[in-house]
């Protein structure tokens, strides 16, 4: 997780969190991969929609593998973003943002 104000964003995942993928298969890793280069950002619940079932139950460990995500209040809440992309100095992913409605019931 990133803070949005921060000017710094990840270009490749920690030592530590791709030893989780031990027990992952690699042809899964490989189809996230792939929809993340053909979508920089993407909603977790949108991209199970795109996974066999096979792969689904390891999106948990491949995330944070492959992208990242803004902590707190921002346009791109609950997103996964591909490592090394900026949201924040393309204008084309405006597209890609998020809102959040609540209503007081």
């Amino acid at each position: 997780f990133i803070n949005f104000q921060s000017d710094l964003i990840p270009n490749f995942s920690l030592e530590k969190i791709k030893k989780k993928l031990m027990f992952v298969p690699l042809f899964g890793i490989g189809f996230v991969s792939k929809l993340f280069k053909k979508r920089p950002i993407w909603n977790r619940k949108t991209l199970e929609n795109f996974l066999p079932l096979s792969i689904k139950k390891y999106l948990k460990k491949i995330l944070p593998t492959i992208g990242y995500r803004f902590l707190g209040v921002n346009p791109f809440k609950k997103s996964w973003i591909r490592l090394g992309f900026d949201p924040r100095k393309i204008k084309k992913s405006i597209i890609y943002q998020t809102l959040l409605i609540k209503l007081n019931s």
